[in-house]
Parts: C-alpha cells; sequence; structure tokens
C-alpha cells in the first residue's frame, strides 16, 4: 500500500469520525473493520486527546503502515548469543545479530525497526534492525547499582512511553529507555519469573516463584492485588491491559485465565504437562500454551480447549516450548523448542506449515 494511498484512506476515516463526533473511538472501529485489527492495537492514539485532523491522519498513517506489514516477521532471542531475524511468510532467517551473552528476552517495535535484548549478563542492546547495526549498549549492573551476580530474567518494553520493566532476583527495575536510570522499583520477596507493563494504564504484572500473580500501579509503584490459586511457580505470562485480562501458566500444569478489573480468577485449564510459554490474542479469542512435553494447546477466553497441536512427523523427539508468537489476527502460531527447531502453526487447520532450524530459542517477539 503506498503513502499516498494510506492518507487517503485514512483521511476518509477521519471525515466520517468527525461527523460523528468522536474522533478517537470511531477511528478505531473503522480501522478495525477494514484492516481486520483489533482497535487496541492503536495504543498511539489516546481517548480524549486534542488532536488536529492532519495530525490524525499522520499518526493513522503510521499506524497503518505498522499493521499492514509486507510479511510475517518475528525476531528471537536463544542462549547461543543471537538475535535472529525471520521471514515466517518465506520460512528465511533474514539476519543475525551477535550479543555479549545467552540472551533472556527481547522486544521489537510495531514496525520492526527498532529492538532490545535482555542478556543474561545483565545488559541491555539497543538494535536498529533495518540497518543491522547496534546503536547503544547499557551494563544494568552499573546503571541501576545492581549486585554482581544478580541475573535478569524478563523484560517487558513500552516502546510509545519509552520505559521498560526489567526483572531482576526479587525486584523489578523501571527503567527510563533514554538516560537509562531506575525511575522506581517494585520489590518482591521471592525470585521474579516474568513481567508485563503498560504506561499507558499505568499497570504491571507480575509472575513468580511464590505461586503468585502481583498487580501493581506504576503511579504508586506499590501492590494493587496479589492473584493467588496456582499450586506451583508461575512459569510465564500473557496481558492485555486494555482489555484487563491475563493468562498465566504454571509448574502446577495450570493455565490460569485471570480479569485484571475485577481482580479474579475467570478460570484454570489443565494443561498436559508443565505450562512453559504462552500468548494470547483476546480480540481474537485465542490463547496458545505450550507445555514441557512440546505439546501446544489453543484455548478460547473461557477456558474451553479448541485444539492440541502436535508435530505428528517428530512425535519422539518433541521437547520442551520455550516460546509462543502470535501474529496479530492470532490464524497462525509460532513456537520454539529446545531441540533447536521453530514450528509454524496454521490454527485454523491445526497443522504444523513449517520448521526451520534455530539456535536455541528462548525468547519470541
Amino acid at each position: 500500500m503506498s503513502e499516498l494511498a494510506v492518507e487517503l484512506l485514512s483521511g476518509q476515516i477521519i471525515n466520517t469520525c468527525v461527523e460523528e463526533g468522536d474522533k478517537v473511538s470511531k477511528l478505531r472501529q473503522d480501522l478495525s473493520k477494514t484492516f481486520g485489527v483489533a482497535p487496541t492495537r492503536l495504543r498511539l492514539l489516546s481517548e480524549g486527546c486534542e488532536l488536529s485532523d492532519s495530525q490524525l491522519v499522520a499518526e493513522v498513517a503510521q499506524a497503518i503502515s505498522a499493521i499492514v506489514a509486507p510479511a510475517w516477521r518475528v525476531l528471537s532471542g536463544s542462549n547461543a548469543k543471537v538475535l535472529e531475524i525471520w521471514d515466517l511468510d518465506t520460512m528465511e532467517c533474514r539476519g543475525i545479530l551477535e550479543e555479549t551473552a545467552g540472551v533472556k528476552a527481547v522486544s521489537v517495535d510495531s514496525t520492526f525497526q527498532y529492538a532490545v535484548g535482555l542478556c543474561s549478563d545483565a545488559t541491555l542492546s539497543f538494535w536498529d534492525l533495518e540497518n543491522m547495526e547496534q546503536t547503544r549498549y547499557c551494563d544494568l549492573r552499573r546503571a541501576l547499582r545492581l549486585r554482581y551476580r544478580s541475573t535478569p530474567c524478563s523484560l517487558s518494553v513500552d516502546w510509545v512511553a519509552h520505559r521498560a520493566a526489567v526483572a531482576v532476583d526479587e525486584s523489578c527495575h523501571i527503567v527510563d529507555l533514554q538516560s537509562m536510570e531506575s525511575v522506581g522499583i517494585l520489590h518482591h520477596k521471592q525470585q521474579l519469573t516474568s513481567v508485563l507493563a503498560d504506561f499507558a494504564s499505568m499497570r504491571a504484572v507480575i509472575g513468580s516463584s511464590d505461586k503468585t500473580l502481583q498487580v501493581y500501579d506504576l503511579r504508586l509503584m506499590d501492590v494493587v492485588a496479589v492473584l493467588q490459586g496456582h499450586q506451583g511457580s508461575v512459569c510465564c505470562l500473557s496481558v492485555d491491559f486494555e482489555l484487563h485480562r491475563a493468562v498465566s501458566g504454571s509448574i502446577d500444569t495450570q493455565l490460569g485465565i485471570w480479569d485484571l478489573e475485577k481482580l479474579i480468577c475467570i478460570c484454570f485449564c489443565k494443561c498436559p504437562s508443565v505450562v512453559t510459554a504462552v500468548s494470547a490474542n483476546f480480540e481474537a479469542e485465542h490463547i496458545v500454551s505450550g507445555c514441557r512435553c512440546g505439546t501446544l494447546c489453543v484455548w478460547d477466553p473461557a477456558g474451553n480447549c479448541l485444539s492440541m497441536l502436535t508435530d505428528p512427523a517428530c512425535l519422539s523427539m518433541l521437547t520442551e516450548v520455550t516460546a509462543i508468537s502470535l501474529d496479530f489476527k492470532a490464524r497462525r502460531a509460532v513456537s520454539a523448542s529446545r531441540e533447536n527447531k521453530l514450528r509454524v502453526w496454521d490454527l485454523s487447520t491445526q497443522q504444523c506449515t513449517g520448521m526451520i532450524p534455530a539456535s536455541n530459542v528462548v525468547s519470541l517477539s
């Protein structure tokens, strides 16, 4: 789609919004219908903002350009000290970026131009994916005054707010990505396992080895609620802050689905083994969990199991699922496993449509 076409189309949508009198919410609805995209993905258009038509045109053009991508791409982080860019339409690796240590987590912006990698040596690397070069590097132990043996485990980046939440040992540091200074710390009593933060709603959800999810207010830097019910450590987490939903996977083999507005558990779902990875798209009504036994389960938001996915060509070699990523319409998924493979899945046909050799991937974005 050309830039002119995007501008004309977004201009037509905006004119409709002006006539209706509610620019932002109508704009989200029309974009959703036109492009099959969840309105909640258009977070750069904040409710109640005073924006001129020209500003809206520019912002919508940027949003559409980011959404209508020519290829389905993911960025993987590996224990082999590399980030790899994958084109999952052509099943090819488009680039390899070398890190200083094993990668614990990765995050890529909505335009797939910039990325951040969190490594086991407590460093953050900033990458320009178009030019395939590192633009910045930060030693978190020095910047955040961490203990020498501190080990990071999880990263959540808000590219609009230029803030990140970095889980290290029993604390989660809120970091300004421009100054690389800590602007707050969320304290916990036990080892953290996962964190997701949203600086529009000023909320964060943290999973830990104490079997709970904790919801934090990022303005107060304090706990709002402790969500209990798991019988073992929380291993993985997926959150939709705008729809107030969360999904957690645990060593107790249960998948928990949570209402973050009422702060209650909607249901627990029994999985084949320890839940090691999860990704959710609540707008598309799909949740995909991965297990230590190598099986993927597809769920709806009410906790009904829609299908169980295994690769029949590799049943004797299936190993722990380490990461999952969904495309934005949740019609496809990609999973990583410990046998050094990426598998691409068609969720409508429940088939594995491709397999790519990959180096011990632990994170996908």
